[in-house]
């Protein structure tokens, strides 16, 4: 697909939001309690086990809400840096498209400055920035040239 401009168009960089994660994380972590709950119950079943269920639960449900919130700042983290990943793409894109532009400008101008020269009788070569005339010495001497007999 592209755009009004020829160019391809982009899908967003932020992935859809996803919940399945969450859910399987409580789920997991509810199963844990359940599991650590049952066992107790199984293995101490003529004591008083409220203490220990009490910090089964004491246990889990932090727990279970701290793996929540590095799963959702980890998320987050994951959509900030791909959308600098694609800030820093286009800012690069942006440089190199004015180096391009400030170029042709240059070259542009350089093409006026010889053609507004050729027009007005002047020599182009001399128009060059920080060029400083050479002086040259013609010698008009014949040269010794041996031809192998």
């Amino acid at each position: 697909m592209t755009d009004d401009f020829g160019l391809p168009m982009h899908q967003s960089i932020v992935p859809p939001p996803n919940n399945v994660p969450y859910i399987m994380a409580v789920v997991l972590m509810a199963a844990l309690g359940i599991l650590g709950v049952v066992a107790v119950a199984v293995a101490r079943p003529g004591q008083d086990n409220t203490a220990i269920f009490t910090a089964i639960a004491g246990f889990v449900c932090p727990t279970t809400l701290s793996l929540l919130a590095f799963m959702k700042a980890q998320e987050t983290h994951l959509s900030v840096n791909s959308r600098l990943d694609a800030f820093m793409r286009n800012a690069e894109l942006a440089a190199h498209i004015k180096g391009i532009v400030a170029g042709r400008a240059q070259g542009r101008d350089a093409a006026n400055e010889r053609t507004d020269a050729l027009a007005a009788g002047v020599n182009p070569s001399t128009l060059q920035p920080n060029a400083h005339p050479v002086q040259v010495e013609v010698i008009n001497a014949p040269l010794d040239v041996k031809v192998n007999p």
